[in-house]
């Protein structure tokens, strides 16, 4: 199933609240989440809306996600995570407490 356009739009947002978990976004986060606006967001989500998200917070899904698209998120978020050299326990919290939130399957974290 291809990406939809609000699952562009929930994928950047779900990577923005795992950059702001730990309270610090740091450069090298920010760096690659501007990487993911051109990987994912493809114009969806513009720099001043995601400077947005990562100050005010992220809005929350629209919908519960595909399951076919879990891998991309675990890789972005992942990726957002370990970014400065460092993954926090609380962005590992937040990727499991957002899997079983925001995707239809897969691992249900307690």
């Amino acid at each position: 199933m291809a990406l939809t356009t609000q699952d562009r739009r929930d994928i950047v947002a779900l990577c923005c609240a795992v950059a702001r978990a730990d309270g610090i976004v740091s450069t090298l986060e920010f760096e690659r989440l501007v990487g993911l606006l051109a990987r994912i967001a493809q114009g969806l989500v513009g720099l001043d809306e995601l400077q947005e998200w990562l100050s005010k917070g992220p809005p929350v899904c629209s919908a519960r996600l595909a399951e076919e698209h879990l891998r991309l998120f675990l890789h972005e978020a992942i990726g957002v995570a370990s970014a400065d050299g460092h993954v926090d326990e609380s962005e590992i919290e937040t990727i499991k407490s957002l899997v079983s939130r925001c995707f239809t399957e897969g691992p249900k974290y307690t």
